[in-house]
């Protein structure tokens, strides 16, 4: 996938080789952690994709008012928001 920098949230035990998998609760795995619900680590438009399966509808509504602004804020212009499988 060249030079892109792709975030994988609330990965799981998903692991997608290319990515930023992250997920809230790390315990060991090789990923990095991440609480959607608070601001990201991610400097504005700095990620050109953003996966996510299974995890929106797992928020609460106030969650999702911190979740989805940092979406947009990190994603740069003309980015990727791939909502659901890669399969």
């Amino acid at each position: 996938m060249g030079n892109l920098v792709l975030l994988h949230i609330g990965c799981g035990n998903r692991i997608y080789e290319g990515f930023i998998n992250s997920d809230k609760n790390v315990n060991g795995r090789p990923i990095e952690e991440m609480d959607l619900a608070k601001p990201w680590p991610y400097v504005d438009e700095s990620i050109d994709g953003i996966v996510s399966m299974h995890v929106m509808q797992q928020l609460t509504w106030r969650e999702l008012l911190v979740a989805f602004p940092e979406a947009y804020r990190v994603l740069k212009k003309g980015g990727l928001r791939i909502p659901f499988g890669l399969e």
